[in-house]
This record gives C-alpha cells, sequence and structure tokens, in this order.
C-alpha cells in the first residue's frame, strides 16, 4: 500500500491506519473528556465561552502556539495556548478521506468541536489579521483580500453543531484554566500535572511562600497577642477564664509548631518526589545500547 504524504507535515508519510492514528493525536482529548465531570468546576460551562483573539490581547494574554490538541484554549496567567488549524484540514481530498469520510465517530466530534471554537476566535477583521501576523492559519487562507469571507463562511457550519452530540466532551467547555485542570488532575486521575509549567524547583516552590507567609505571619500576630494577655497577671492572680486561655494557649502553641513542621516536611516530601520521579524518568529513559559482536570498535 503506498504512503500518503500529509499537507504541512512533510516527514509525515503514514498508510490509513497511521492517518488514522495521526489524526487522533492530533485532535484527541482523552484527558480532558476523562476530567468532563470535574470540567464545571475549571470554567463557565459554555461551549461559546472563548474569547476571540483581539479581545485575548485586550485581557493582556500572550498567545502562545501550540500543536497538542490537550492545550488548545487552556490558559495560564497572561498566556493562552492556541492550536492553529492544519493545512490538511482545509484540503478538500483529505479531509473528505480521511475525516469526513472516517469510521471514528470521535474523531469527528473532535474535529468540529476544533473548528467550532475557531468560529469563535475568528469574529472580526482584526482577529483574521491577528492570525494572519502569528501564522495560525493555513497558508492557502493568508493571500487574497477575500479570503476573510472565505474562512468565516467554512467555519461558520460548526456553530450549528449540537453541543452535546456533534463534539466531544471537551468541547461542551470553551477556554480552561491550567492551573485548576492541574489541580484536579492529581486527584482525579492520579498524575503528578496535567501539564507541566515549571521548569526549575525554584519557581515551582516559589509560589508556595506567599500562601506559608501569610499564615506564618497571622499565626506568629495570635501567638504575640496570647503572650501580652498572659503576662498581664501572674499564675497565681489568674481566674478559672485566664486558667482556660492559658491551656488554650499552650494546646495552640503545640499546634502552632507541628503546623511548621508540616509544612518543613511537605517541602522536603515534595523536594524527594520531584527528583526521585526525574531520577526514575532518567533511568527508565536511558537508550540501553547493545554491543554486537564485531562491531566494537578494535
Amino acid at each position: 500500500m503506498s504512503l500518503v504524504s500529509i499537507p504541512g507535515y512533510p516527514y509525515e508519510h503514514h498508510d490509513q491506519q497511521g492517518i488514522k492514528s495521526f489524526l487522533d493525536d492530533q485532535f484527541g482529548t482523552p484527558a480532558l473528556n476523562e476530567l468532563f465531570p470535574l470540567l464545571w468546576l475549571v470554567a463557565t460551562q459554555k461551549h461559546h465561552h472563548i474569547s476571540a483573539l483581539h479581545h485575548q490581547l485586550i485581557r493582556g494574554r500572550e498567545i502562545l502556539i501550540t500543536d497538542e490538541p490537550k492545550l488548545h484554549l487552556l490558559w495560564y496567567y497572561r498566556t493562552v495556548f492556541i492550536k492553529p488549524i492544519p493545512e490538511y484540514i482545509v484540503d478538500d481530498n483529505f479531509r473528505k478521506t480521511y475525516i469526513d469520510g472516517s469510521n471514528d465517530p470521535e474523531l469527528i466530534k473532535a474535529v468540529n468541536g476544533f473548528l467550532r471554537s475557531w468560529s469563535y476566535l475568528i469574529k472580526c477583521q482584526a482577529d483574521y489579521d491577528i492570525a494572519l501576523e502569528l501564522k495560525l492559519l493555513p497558508k492557502q487562507w493568508r493571500d487574497g483580500e477575500e479570503e476573510f469571507s472565505k474562512i468565516s463562511g467554512f467555519l461558520l457550519p460548526f456553530r450549528s453543531v449540537h453541543m452535546l452530540d456533534g463534539v466531544t466532551k471537551r468541547y461542551h467547555y470553551g477556554e480552561l484554566r491550567l492551573t485548576r485542570i492541574n489541580f484536579y488532575n492529581r486527584f482525579y486521575r492520579l498524575e503528578f500535572y496535567y501539564h507541566k509549567t515549571h521548569e526549575q524547583y525554584g519557581s515551582y516552590f516559589g509560589r508556595f511562600m506567599d500562601p506559608f507567609l501569610v499564615i506564618f505571619g497571622s499565626v506568629s500576630v495570635v501567638l504575640s497577642a496570647m503572650q501580652v494577655i498572659l503576662a498581664t497577671a501572674s499564675t497565681e492572680e489568674l481566674g478559672a477564664a485566664e486558667r482556660r486561655l492559658q491551656k488554650t494557649t499552650r494546646w495552640f502553641s503545640v499546634a502552632c509548631i507541628c503546623l511548621i513542621l508540616g509544612a518543613i516536611l511537605l517541602f522536603l516530601v515534595l523536594l524527594v518526589t520531584l527528583f526521585m520521579r526525574e531520577f526514575v524518568y532518567a533511568v527508565w529513559g536511558t537508550p540501553k545500547q547493545k554491543v554486537q559482536s564485531g562491531n566494537s570498535p578494535a
């Protein structure tokens, strides 16, 4: 069977099954589909909750290009990930043969959801100009004065795709917050993160410092206030209420010490966990070299 080249991907040549696997990787979002029961905690429950490209810039977000479907329309503080429209999706022969003619309904739903999201990203000429500048559109749509109207005509039918039956579960929602996805992913899918956002230990642990400083500062103020109250009277002069306060203060002080020690222990456990995880990854990722007879250097 002859191999088919994929428009826009010069190194990809596959048979029909290979193209199916390629398209699954290009549009599939299995992890987000699995997290679907919790997505209402992550984002607004509207599939059209998507800011147009010009509005992304108004909100102060930097648009980062990604080829990973799992990151499409995920935002992280001042950045938002957007997957460009690939060239093969606007190639009529390729789309009709390998997507529209596919026997996999999940693939068709994923493509429908992806293109429907783009119908909300490009709403006006300004959005089209931004997409051109960032090279988010296929080459066929970058030339000519009437390309914007062609794009609108291509994307418009996907707006009417039925929300429940026509798209995958991920595309029942629009933009998703990456920090919340990472948080719920730990408990629901038992993975350390959905997408790694910190490359260095310093930046990872740095995000814990502000809340811990607030907690420790508050605890210090409370302990100081208790010391002032108890210092105003000697032990003999303490009444029943003061004695109860003294007992409460003692236990609260012990609890604060345990809290501080627990926080330190948590940091150490996280540090060891991260180190061991990278160590195991490095060990398993090391290629095993097999020395064959006759191939060793003389």
